[in-house]
């Protein structure tokens, strides 16, 4: 499946899609319970079936020999065989029940990878953001693959039942068979209508949980408290949940009306069907065309196939309307990669040269392109300043060289060759980048600077220091063990905004990069703070080929190049000194503006 997102099939087809789909998966991962669900199956068809035959005979030899003795054997013999079909269909459902939390979590695990491995382009689209709230509301509707799977088992039983009662009940009557399919029938079309509308109605409410959803947690995440107690957020939060909450009611009113309608005319078939069949037997009782024992198993007979023929119905329409929902599982899993698609290594033993070659892009569903054009090459231990003013060009610049997006036009090559031709983890190891939005884990100190489960505490210690943390690390509760932030652990730590920006360059510092990019983490800082963070991280990354981003000129002392952004091109490029000697240029002009921030430091 492409990037773009597929329409449903049709209802027969996403269904076959979706057994298709998920009994690959359960069948390679839990074996077990394809079997005992399966055996399951079997034993429910039989049990009703043994029962069937018991009140016949007895009322047979009530009426007949009356041979009490052989009437206490038959009840025995048929009640014990019920009971041991019973007690098997028990252990078993027993049996995968106990996969079955392990079961949902696996795909809910597979989504969130699915999520995490997605193409970063696609996480900011909202289509693609809607199938995933649709996938996941997917695994939990109606009970989700456990419940979907479950209805197979279901339809196999009732067919198991109805071919041994069928032949049973086809000795009796013509008319009671006709009775029961005509009223199938139209149940099948009732309850597939009534699934529709419930399809229907979830669907609609799907990215109503989403906004829902969104607007509750920004009032539960304390990151956005100090906002929303000095702006008053809390009233437009609230104004905007109940007018979800309004529209979600809506819809539920508009569809459950037309449900309750749909369910009743179930009901009233279901009666005319009860009571055409025991009319029909009743007369042919009463004109002893049937003994009464006869009578007691064909009306049983008649139940057991009119309820299996119900659920075969009904577990199938049910089926179809789940397969539609389950199906935006398979959909969203079934998106391409686009950025993985290449598989050479990269050679870490090489200089890496960074090379953009006539490069046009601009972001989808958008009309005009940020960059148009650009030209340039970093050669390895570089230090490269991006400047301009907001809006130029100068995140995407970064966004297109780590594989975040794909070029339109023209080519970006690393050592010669097109990056699009790597391995995408492999490539990403030769980055590390603090982006100005970065962000850090409800985790501990060390897993947020190592960004691993086994963290080299010595070596995360050694960069705490490097960055000015070795103090934090001191007054912390715990140490590195302790939990930033109080989201889980109430005595979680709170960094400050400066600790937070020292983190994420020690995470950088951590992966060991040959290219480091910074990209803005400091834009919140007052110039001659900005340009002592660039300073510090100039100093330690010594030797590694550096691409600084500012509309500021702090970096732009320590770099041996300068790329100036405007409109999408570089405008100009070269050193400071050569910049500053453009009359009435772009760089000499942000210059004489925010000379006056340097007046005190050696920054400019």
């Amino acid at each position: 499946m492409s990037g773009k997102v597929k329409e449903n099939g049709t209802s027969f087809k996403t269904m076959a899609l979706s057994v298709k789909y998920f009994y690959k998966i359960i069948f390679k991962k839990f074996k077990s319970y394809i079997v005992y669900n399966l055996l399951s199956a079997v034993f429910q068809a039989a049990a009703p079936i043994v029962m069937i035959f018991l009140p016949k005979l007895l009322i047979d030899e009530f009426l007949g020999g009356r041979d009490y003795v052989r009437m206490a054997l038959i009840t025995l013999v048929l009640v014990s065989a019920y009971v041991i079909l019973n007690a098997a269909d028990s252990f078993c459902t027993q049996q995968y029940q106990k996969v079955v939390d392990r079961f949902n979590r696996y795909f809910e695990e597979r989504h969130k990878q699915k999520c995490a491995e997605m193409d970063f382009e696609k996480t900011e689209d909202p289509e693609i953001m809607d199938l995933s709230q649709k996938a996941l509301n997917g695994l939990n509707w109606y009970g989700g693959v456990d419940a979907f799977m479950r209805r197979v088992s279901t339809i196999i039983s009732g067919v198991l039942q109805l071919v041994t009662t069928g032949a049973i009940l086809f000795t009796s009557s013509v008319w009671v068979i006709a009775i029961i399919v005509v009223t199938i029938i139209l149940n099948f079309f009732l309850t597939k209508l009534r699934s529709k509308l419930e399809f229907d109605l979830n669907g609609g409410k799907d990215i109503l949980d989403r906004k829902i959803d969104y607007n509750f947690w920004q009032t539960y995440d304390f990151k956005y408290g100090k906002d929303i107690r000095l702006y008053s957020a809390s009233k437009m939060l609230d104004e905007n949940c109940r007018e979800l909450n309004d529209e979600y009611y809506n819809l539920e009113l508009k569809y459950r009306k037309r449900i309750m309608g749909a369910g009743c005319l179930i009901s009233i078939v279901n009666v005319f069907k009860h009571a055409g069949m025991y009319g029909v037997l009743g007369v042919m009782a009463i004109k002893k065309l049937i003994t009464l024992g006869n009578f007691s198993m064909y009306t049983s007979s008649a139940v057991t196939i009119s309820d299996a023929l119900q659920n075969i119905v009904s577990e199938f329409s049910w089926m179809i309307v789940t397969s539609n929902y389950l199906y935006n599982y398979v959909r969203f899993m079934g998106i391409n990669t686009d950025t993985a698609f290449g598989n050479d290594p990269v050679d870490f033993e090489k200089e890496h040269t960074i090379e953009f070659r006539n490069v046009w892009f601009k972001y989808p569903r958008a009309s005009d392109y940020v960059l148009k054009g650009v030209n340039i090459k970093l050669n390895k231990g570089e230090k490269l300043s991006i400047v301009g003013l907001n809006g130029t060009g100068k995140t995407t610049f970064i966004k297109l060289l780590c594989r975040l997006y794909k070029v339109n036009k023209g080519e970006i090559l690393i050592d010669g060759r097109n990056i699009n031709s790597y391995d995408f983890d492999e490539y990403s190891k030769l980055f590390s980048v603090v982006f100005q939005d970065y962000k850090l884990f409800a985790f501990s100190f060390k897993e947020n600077i190592a960004v691993d489960e086994n963290p080299d505490e010595e070596r995360v210690m050694s960069i705490s220091k490097k960055v000015g943390l070795e103090k934090k690390i001191e007054d912390m509760p715990n140490g590195m063990d302790t939990i930033m932030f109080k989201n889980f652990d109430e005595s979680g730590v709170e960094p400050s905004g400066g600790e937070q920006q020292k983190m994420s360059i020690a995470r950088a510092l951590y992966k060991d990069a040959p290219i480091v990019i910074l990209d803005e983490p400091t834009a919140a800082l007052d110039p001659i703070a900005e340009y002592e963070i660039y300073r510090q991280f100039n100093d330690l990354v010594e030797g590694k080929t550096a691409v600084y981003i500012s509309h500021r000129l702090s970096s732009c002392k320590f770099c041996d190049n300068i790329a100036v952004f405007k409109d999408g091109i570089i405008k100009e490029y070269g050193s400071h000194d050569e910049l500053l000697r453009i009359s009435g240029g772009e760089y000499r002009r942000m210059f004489d503006a925010q000379a006056k921030y340097y007046i005190n430091t050696d920054a400019v």
